[in-house]
């Protein structure tokens, strides 16, 4: 064996347990709503979305032509994974997320919109402050 490729896998043995470790567990995640004059927004819902992948069948519809749907490769689409409603004073928590990239969405065409990346590590609260609400 080659000294770097010894090298690299000591220290892929060494840091694979790191990374599996990182990937497990769950956060916190917490945060205030403002809207558009700085004020809290009360019972503004906000949601934390993940992209998950999905696959479609691909093939005839009719079910009994040759040959069988097959499925397509993967894509992303966004999948609500928890929602929270601020309180009086514009204040959401997600008490229990699992580890890994989420987007805060909220909002309507009336009061205005908030998207936000969120990463939420193990053990850990992820503290957004103040977020101020954003007329289209």
């Amino acid at each position: 064996m080659r000294p770097y490729s010894a090298l690299l896998l000591c220290m892929t043995l060494l840091t694979a347990p790191l990374a599996a470790d990182d990937s497990a567990g769950t956060g916190t995640v917490t945060g205030t709503i403002l809207d558009a004059r700085n004020r809290p927004a009360a019972d503004f819902a906000v949601y934390l979305v993940r992209d998950e992948p999905v696959s479609a069948p691909r093939g005839p519809l009719n079910a009994s032509a040759s040959p069988p749907a097959v499925q397509l490769p993967t894509r992303l689409a966004p999948q609500i994974i928890d929602r929270a409603v601020t309180d009086e004073n514009g204040k959401f928590a997600f008490p229990v997320v699992p580890v890994g990239a989420y987007f805060l969405r909220g909002g309507d065409k009336q009061k205005g919109f908030i998207y936000l990346d969120v990463v939420v590590r193990k053990n850990q609260t992820t503290q957004l402050g103040r977020i101020k609400i954003g007329k289209t």
